[in-house]
């Protein structure tokens, strides 16, 4: 349920994507230490096996600290990835040492598009990305525009209707309700 004036995160399934994202140094580092402890038979012949074991198990350690910052460091990033929605624009408030908060007034918002590639589907969630007037291009890494990505695929849905009736855009949930305003729309030409 989207609230006014209130702070909103983008969802578990969103927090569970950005931890999933980050954890790739992390397991890496674990397969080359599974790699190096496959190997060791090899390596010790070559170098003694009192230097071997230190190195595998040392790089074992660097996975669990790495995989262990991953986790830590997404935490944080999903705790101040946050969105708002004020009396006259949308807040997005996002970054972890460089906090940057970006408000669009609902007046400026032209378009709102909710884009669900294959990952998305797989996670249930999606990417709601809000245009403004002031974007000619259309361009995403452009300031103006405001992307929540990834954000559960419900509140997705929710915050695009919220904004299209926010925006004066005539809203149609389903489409049943669809064809009931086409028929009305044709009856009264």
């Amino acid at each position: 349920m989207i609230l006014l004036n209130q702070a909103q995160h983008l969802g578990r399934k969103a927090y569970l994507l950005m931890a999933a994202k980050k954890l790739k140094p992390g397991l890496i580092i674990l397969v080359i230490a599974i790699i190096l402890l496959s190997l060791s038979g090899l390596i010790s012949q070559l170098i003694p096996r009192g230097i071997v074991n230190p190195i595998v198990i040392g790089v074992f350690a660097l996975a669990v600290v790495a995989s262990l910052m991953s986790v830590l460091s997404a935490r944080a990033e999903y705790k101040k990835y946050t969105f708002t929605f004020e009396e006259f624009g949308l807040k997005l408030t996002r970054g972890n040492f460089k906090i940057v908060e970006v408000t669009i007034p609902y007046r400026q918002m032209q378009d709102i598009a909710v884009e669900r590639g294959v990952i998305h589907q797989m996670t249930g969630t999606s990417r709601l990305i809000i245009n403004t007037a002031s974007d000619e291009t259309n361009d995403e890494g452009n300031e103006t525009d405001i992307v929540l990505d990834p954000i559960q695929k419900e509140t997705a849905e929710e915050i695009r209707l919220m904004l299209l009736r926010k925006i004066g855009v005539q809203v149609t949930e389903s489409e049943e309700e669809a064809d009931r305003e086409a028929a009305a729309d044709s009856v009264a030409v």
